[in-house]
């Protein structure tokens, strides 16, 4: 009886299913049949189309550019390296203002993909963009970049010492070397192939004593050129100098008449550059020595203040086995003109611009004037080649206080200015009118 029953019921769910499904395909056909489908369509595009209306009247599309944006490498294979920099690109990027105005520019990313480069050269790359949620649409310009490539490569160089170029005369270095041999220089291609070397610049930097240090080698082309863009390992080395304590250090002085051309003169002394030289030899003959002279100089025909290149040293009294460094130098020899000075007395003043008709007394009526200049033109300057006005010119009548001025030949000048002196003017009267009788 029970499973009568339950047939029953898994027969009469069956057939209510049957019937559902018959009344919806009816009811489908009979919407369709009668334009309903095409009704329902056009609802739904109207309704769309209110819909953007709205929000675009509540939140407006608007346009962002992004300027110079740096286009970013993607999935470069890691023997390969960027050669060459990349164009920058703009990026222009339509979204509604509520996207605009929160807009994170570091979003806006632009790339290129090389996942299809496999070797050095240059190809043009699509360029693609990611931009945040809610952009509409991203356009790009240029659409396509040159990129460049090189195969990363890594060579290994020795290490080569160069000798201090600020080594003081009287230090040497007996012993410098480094704490490995060689380095590796890694970069693209054509970098690597310009390495001639991997240098080592020895440096004494004021020291006195043997000293380590850390270094940093570099590598450089044939002419001794740094090169960029490589990578050295290690990048530094540890530098040990050992210094030696050499010689002594003595002054030099010069030998010198220190007589200029007629009417100029030797100012101070002579100095030799460098002022000290170095002496190595047996040490008990070094002992003896305290100072060295160069070889005679002539400044007898000298007018200007001069330097005295390779000057010799005198070197002909030295101990045998004494050597010196260096054994030329340059003397500065400061040259100027002779001044003379000399007084003239009793000059007499002239008056100069004397209006017509005026009386003009100057007391005291001479002056006594100090000059200076070349000794030779001093001493044959005359008093009548001097001359002291004083320029009264547009004064009126009175008496005033005047500084005469002095009128030298060229080259000459005087030591004190003319002492002032009283000048009167005294205007002759206006002349009397005369009567005119008429006829």
């Amino acid at each position: 009886m029970a499973k009568a029953r339950l047939r029953a019921e898994r027969a009469r769910s069956q057939t209510l299913r049957k019937i559902r499904r018959i009344t919806m395909i009816r009811r489908v056909r009979t919407f369709a049949d009668t334009g309903n489908l095409v009704r329902f369509g056009l609802s739904l595009v109207l309704a769309f189309a209110l819909w953007a209306w709205v929000t675009n009247e509540n939140d407006p599309e608007q346009t962002y550019i992004a300027n110079n944006v740096q286009v970013e490498i993607r999935q470069k294979a890691p023997n390969l390296e960027i050669v060459s920099p990349l164009d920058v690109v703009e990026i222009r990027i339509q979204a509604p203002r509520s996207v605009i105005q929160t807009l994170d520019p570091s979003r806006i990313v632009a790339w290129v993909s090389l996942d299809d480069r496999t070797g050095p050269g240059t190809a043009t790359e699509k360029v693609g963009v990611d931009v945040p949620r809610g952009v509409r649409t991203a356009r790009v310009t240029p659409t396509e970049i040159p990129v460049a490539l090189d195969t990363l490569v890594s060579q290994t160089f020795p290490v080569k010492l160069l000798s201090p170029n600020d080594l003081p005369r009287n230090l040497e270095v007996t012993k410098s070397n480094v704490d490995i041999d060689t380095v590796t220089v890694t970069g693209v291609q054509r970098n690597v192939e310009r390495v001639a070397q991997v240098i080592v610049p020895v440096a004494i930097g004021g020291r006195t004593t043997s000293f380590t240090a850390k270094v940093t080698p570099q590598a450089v082309d044939e002419n001794n050129m740094p090169i960029d863009s490589i990578t050295l390992t290690p990048s530094t080395v540890t530098l040990s100098v050992d210094l030696a304590t050499r010689g002594k250090e003595i002054p030099v002085f010069v030998q010198c008449g220190c007589t200029a051309a007629p009417g100029f003169q030797v100012l101070g002394y002579p100095q030799a550059s460098p002022s000290t030289v170095l002496l190595d030899g047996p040490s008990d003959a070094l002992a003896q020595i305290q100072y060295i002279y160069t070889t005679p100089i002539d400044t007898g025909g000298l007018t200007a203040t001069t330097v005295l290149n390779d000057i010799q040293i005198e070197t002909s009294s030295l101990p045998k086995g004494v050597t010196i460094d260096p054994s030329v130098v340059s003397v500065l020899v400061q040259v100027s003109q002779q001044v003379s000075t000399r007084t003239f007395e009793d000059i007499p003043i002239q008056v100069l611009n004397r209006p017509p008709g005026a009386t003009v007394t100057v007391s005291p009526p001479t002056a006594s004037l100090t000059v200076e200049g070349p000794q030779e033109e001093i001493a044959a300057l005359t008093g009548s080649e001097i001359s002291i006005v004083v320029d009264v010119g547009g004064l009126g009548a009175g008496v005033r206080d005047i500084r005469p001025r002095a009128i030298l030949p060229p080259r000459v000048q005087y030591a004190d200015a003319p002492q002032q002196v009283t000048v009167t003017i005294v205007l002759p009267p206006p002349p009397t009118p005369t009567a005119t009788v008429a006829p």
